[in-house]
């Protein structure tokens, strides 16, 4: 509903439109059936079909047409004692009725035909033999004031109204007939909705996305970004867990406990996966009927979808799996026995739907002992993302993540619109670009080897006070590591500050060939290890004492360029290790010495 059409009126009351306030939605589908059945089930489920394929999830829609033992009133529940409110077209601003009387009156003419589909477009022409294709014939079985015709849905003969703002009077609903074996549209009309109160979210950005990516326009309204505008941000947690629990609040603190240990703060995360009383489409909010924006990966550009139609759909592939974890990096392969620890399996207990994966009567949802899993890889197709095969609960596996609703803040102190670095020869160009500076005294530019610890290598004069786009840079000529990490912190006149998003930069521009870098972090036991391999495959990590001893083995994804893999080398004894990596075929390509 576009609640600023029509001069911000409610139609029904003659006043501005207020949370608690109730609508309804009516529209002509754009699919056309039969109308042999006599049961008004039969097209109550076309109808729902036809609205849930255009993302109107978790609504009831009901077929504006009559049986012979149902009228069309009764069917939708518009008697004359209801108010239900006024009755608008999918676009969102098109008046239908104000009210129940007029709906099923006989004023209607021009452009309060209910000729849009669920779309909001008009819909195709029905393939129909009465001679009112071109005017989409509509099976209705219904009189002008919604009881049923003397010709009902199921009859050999069925009566036809015309979806056309041409058609006057009771024509909508009552035109013509036609033999019930012929193929014309339906009308559909929902439940009554209620306007609520502007759901929460948070007025912030956190530094992830960036709104120059994809030529700078929002995906979700086709325009450039502006203060405002809503997404998601969504990630394949790098740690991994079981899925014992059946509480749904118990995945959830998982996912805000990784996220938060990212440095992702002030946002409420929850985790994409149904239990068996909770689906996932409801633990995150994203039913039909709200507005969430784009969903973007935490590298702040790849987007996922467009929209929750997408984000629920089937028609994934490549680039919108969601396959970086909080960092905005490749997770780590989690273990897990179902034969997809390489394609950091990940539990969901969820269908491609959004809700509980439950087929046949088969729950495997979190906390049953099968539980469906997903694939945050590239090359999972379809619904494979989320739902691919099941396993053992008690494996370790990733978990999915969504951000509450975020929005571009109408004030900032500093609106960062990009910022990124690249190698320029021997040196990194790092580069930055505000919208809008408030009381900005100046950026500290730091940088890091490992993405953890960071030292201040610039301090940059900002703008103070500026409504112009400008633009920052910085050459660094230190260049020391093959991947390094670069962030900016802007600090206020009063000291106050905030930390954008880190980048990372691959130094070495020729990805024809192997490296293995290895870092330890010795309060956290772990070790990461870069690696970098000249084309896609599967690649073996072998590690060996000073004696030759195998002491760890795995297998790893590797993706041309550079990937990441981390271990938990605490349990080690404290000594010299030779860490080796071959290809699939076992010959080894490039062997590094580490003394923990």
């Amino acid at each position: 509903m576009d609640l600023t059409a029509n001069g911000g009126i409610n139609p029904n009351t003659g006043v501005a439109w207020a949370a608690g306030d109730t609508y309804r939605l009516v529209f002509c589908a754009e699919d056309v059936y039969q109308a042999t059945s006599t049961n008004i089930d039969v097209y109550n489920a076309y109808v729902q079909a036809d609205a849930e394929a255009a993302c109107l999830k978790g609504v009831n829609w009901f077929c504006i047409g009559s049986t012979a033992t149902v009228d069309a009133v009764d069917n939708t529940g518009t008697t004359g004692s209801d108010t239900d409110g006024a009755f608008f077209l999918m676009d969102g601003s098109t008046t239908a009725a104000s009210n129940i009387a007029e709906f099923w009156g006989y004023g209607w003419a021009g452009n309060e035909a209910i000729d849009l589909n669920e779309n909001g477009v008009t819909p195709s022409y029905g393939s129909i033999t009465s001679g009112w294709a071109g005017w989409n014939a509509t099976w209705t079985g219904t009189t002008g004031s919604g009881t049923a015709s003397s010709k009902p849905l199921g009859n050999a003969n069925t009566t036809l109204g015309l979806a056309h703002g041409a058609a006057t009077g009771g024509q909508w609903t009552s035109r013509s007939h036609a033999t019930n074996s012929g193929f014309a549209h339906l009308y559909a009309m929902s439940e009554v909705l209620t306007v609520t109160a502007e759901p929460a979210h948070c007025d912030c950005d956190l530094g992830v996305l960036d709104r120059e990516a994809n030529g700078g326009i929002n995906p979700n309204t086709g325009v450039a970004w502006a203060a405002g505008d809503t997404y998601r941000l969504v990630f394949c947690a790098e740690d991994v867990y079981q899925a014992t629990s059946t509480n749904i609040d118990v995945y959830n603190a998982n996912v805000q406990a990784d996220a938060e240990a990212a440095g992702h703060t002030g946002v409420n995360w929850f985790c994409i996966g149904s239990t068996a009383t909770v689906d996932a489409i409801d633990n995150t909010g994203t039913t039909g009927t709200d507005f969430d924006g784009a969903f973007f990966l935490m590298d702040g550009s790849t987007i996922v979808a467009s929209n929750k139609c997408e984000f629920w759909g089937y028609g994934w592939a490549g680039s919108e799996a969601i396959d970086l974890n909080e960092n905005g990096v490749t997770p780590s392969i989690g273990s897990i026995t179902s034969g997809w620890a390489g394609w950091n399996a990940t539990w969901t207990g969820t269908g491609g739907d959004g809700t509980k994966w439950d087929h046949n009567a088969n729950v495997q949802a979190l906390g049953n002992a099968n539980t469906i899993l997903g694939l945050a890889h590239g090359a999972a197709t379809g619904s494979q993302w989320i739902a691919r095969s099941s396993a053992t609960n008690s494996g370790f596996a990733h978990l999915y993540a969504m951000s509450e609703v975020l929005s571009i803040p109408n004030t900032l102190p500093v609106e960062l619109i990009h910022f990124g670095a690249q190698m320029k020869n021997s040196h990194v160009l790092i580069k930055w670009k505000t919208g809008a500076e408030v009381n900005n005294d100046y950026f500290l530019l730091q940088k890091s080897i490992d993405g953890t610890t960071f030292e201040t290598i610039a301090n940059i004069q900002g703008a103070g006070n500026s409504i112009e786009p400008i633009e920052y840079s910085y050459t660094d000529s230190e260049i020391q590591n093959e991947v390094i990490y670069y962030r900016i912190i802007q600090v206020d006149f009063d000291g106050s500050s905030e930390t954008f998003k880190t980048v990372m930069v691959n130094t070495n521009k020729n990805l024809n060939e192997f490296s293995l870098i290895i870092y330890h972090q010795p309060i956290e036991g772990n070790t990461k290890i870069n690696f970098k391999v000249p084309e896609d495959g599967l690649y073996n990590l072998e590690i060996y004492d000073i004696v030759g001893k195998a002491v760890y083995s795995s297998k790893l994804i590797g993706i041309k360029g550079v990937n990441w893999f981390e271990i938990n080398m605490s349990k080690f004894n404290y000594g010299t290790y030779i860490f080796s990596l071959s290809d699939d075929s076992g010959k080894e390509i490039t062997q590094k010495t580490f003394n923990r």
